[in-house]
């Protein structure tokens, strides 16, 4: 029968240590929740400023404004044309939008070329954006035209007498009201290196909360890992002088710690889903349990390197800092270029990141991890 012991005493030795338990469980999933809020409530609150100028002032070009206006991204301010201007020069706006004088009359007969002018300054970044925001408000427009031209033409064609101006307005609010609740044509945008849903995305680490959850999960093993350097210096002079004994002593202190980890990992699988930040799915568990294993391996092979707990804190701080940068932890970092794309693969963030993970990426991580933990036994084993 196995002796389990030391994993009994490594267990009451961390609940009696509330520290280890702040570290355990409010690093990893305190701080995500209370940035992540901070992260989104900023991104509600972040809107694009931009001027328009109405210089048709028609049914059509207020129609246009208001709901332009209605875009939850968007603070339209209504200026004149050289308010507009020194706005744009002061950077008060991103961009500047003209509708022309004639813009109802072109949509009318069908002209859609050149009746809104834009100005951009150099530093201009969501300019692209709006535009095609307006572009899309203006085609919902053209289309209503059209359709309720055609009707009219159908009308004529059959012969039929109708009044023309009623059906005409019945025919384009029919038209119009198609495009809600929902437009009646979208695009959706996917990254070129992905082949998932929008749900498997938000699943896999589109959210932000995830994603510092990787962060805040590895920052809590490498503190958590601290006692290894604490204790190699004297306690392991003391334990068992056998191989096996040490070995069983670390297998053993480790596991505990890996316990709290993992309870820690499900608590958060658990409130993620609640809050619906994730899907409550059994593989994307099996994931999130894997990656504090990785972790914990990584910094109980880092801590058998390090003679002085302070270095340790410090190279350990770094290290998961520009970890979790360049694994993705505080945005996709991925996006900016295909070499960054395939140098994040190597990262631990990629369990959760990315979709093929379950397939290729976890028996790598899983048997890496195993073979870092190897090599610190061995290492602590021989500079005891």
């Amino acid at each position: 029968m196995v002796n389990l012991s030391i994993t009994y005493f490594k267990i009451r030795e961390i609940l009696r240590h509330p520290l280890s338990l702040l570290l355990i469980f409010f690093v990893p999933l305190g701080l995500t929740l209370i940035v992540g809020h901070m992260v989104e409530k900023g991104q509600k609150q972040l809107e694009i400023p931009i001027a328009i100028i109405d210089e048709d002032h028609s049914d059509f070009s207020r129609l246009l404004v208001d709901r332009i206006s209605s875009q939850a991204k968007l603070h339209l301010y209504k200026v004149s044309g050289e308010n507009a201007e020194r706005m744009l020069l002061k950077n008060d706006v991103d961009s500047v939008f003209v509708i022309k004088k004639g813009f109802q009359k072109r949509l009318l007969t069908g002209q859609r070329e050149e009746i809104i002018d834009v100005w951009t300054s150099p530093s201009s970044i969501a300019e692209g954006i709006v535009r095609e925001v307006i572009a899309s408000e203006t085609a919902r427009l053209t289309s209503d035209v059209k359709a309720a031209d055609w009707v009219v033409k159908v009308f004529k064609n059959l012969d039929i007498h109708i009044d023309q101006s009623k059906t005409w307005n019945a025919a384009y609010h029919y038209t119009d009201s198609q495009w809600e609740p929902e437009p009646l044509m979208t695009i959706q945008y996917d990254q070129l290196y992905l082949e998932e849903s929008g749900e498997d995305r938000k699943e896999l680490g589109d959210s932000p909360y995830l994603r510092l959850w990787t962060f805040f999960t590895m920052l809590s093993c490498f503190l958590t890992s601290d006692w290894i350097i604490r204790e190699k210096g004297v306690l392991f002079l003391r334990i068992q002088s056998t191989y096996h004994g040490l070995v069983s002593y670390l297998l053993q202190s480790t596991g505990a710690l890996f316990l709290f980890h993992s309870f820690q990992t499900m608590l958060a699988f658990y409130i993620f889903g609640k809050i619906n930040i994730i899907q409550m799915r059994p593989e994307l568990l099996m994931l999130m349990i894997v990656y504090p294993f990785v972790c914990m391996a990584l910094s109980v092979w880092s801590a058998s390197f390090t003679k002085q707990i302070g270095s340790y804190y410090i190279v350990s701080f770094l290290f998961v800092i520009i970890i979790g940068i360049l694994g993705g932890s505080f945005f996709p970092v991925q996006e900016f270029s295909s070499t960054l794309l395939k140098l994040s693969m190597f990262f631990p963030q990629n369990l959760l990141l990315s979709n093929d993970q379950v397939k290729i990426h976890t028996p790598l991580f899983v048997s890496g991890a195993i073979v870092l933990w190897m090599l610190a036994i061995r290492r602590l084993r021989e500079k005891r």
